[in-house]
């Protein structure tokens, strides 16, 4: 009986070694993070475009209310009065359910101005506060004020 001589270098290897897949596991990993980022920043983008959106058709509304009621706007804060000249709102509130706000000056006042308010995700608006006095926004979100005076 003939003896045979161990050989690496005839031997095939067979399958991945474990420091392989281990290296494949944390690519794909790191891709799929990468990828559900740029995913949430996109909704989150989405939904902030979608409030800007909706803050410019409650302005429209506040001045149309304007021009059709002998130059006032809305005597009563919220949104409500303005339904007449809007369509498609869901009860005022944002994609997130967040209530828009819609402060407007008391009848009698000197001048007329109007607040249009709401929460963004990202960075944006042009104020930092909100519509009753500007205070300073808290919590983790930013809060952003479109000031339409």
């Amino acid at each position: 009986m003939a003896l045979h001589r161990y050989d690496e270098s005839t031997m095939k290897k067979n399958g991945f070694t474990l420091i392989e897949i281990l290296i494949v596991v944390a690519i794909i990993g790191i891709l799929a993070t990468m990828g559900i980022v740029a995913f949430q920043t996109s909704l989150r983008r989405s939904r902030d475009a979608t409030r800007i959106a909706e803050i410019k058709a409650l302005q429209n509304a506040a001045e149309q209310f304007y021009a059709d009621n002998a130059s006032e706007y809305p005597t009563v804060d919220g949104c409500a009065q303005l339904a007449p000249y809007l369509q498609g709102f869901q009860d005022y509130n944002d994609p997130r359910g967040v209530a828009y706000e819609c402060d407007f000056t008391p009848a009698g006042a000197v001048t007329w101005e109007y607040c249009l308010g709401t929460h963004l995700e990202g960075d944006g608006g042009n104020a930092t506060g909100n519509c009753s006095g500007f205070a300073a926004a808290t919590g983790n979100e930013f809060y952003r004020v479109f000031n339409l005076f």
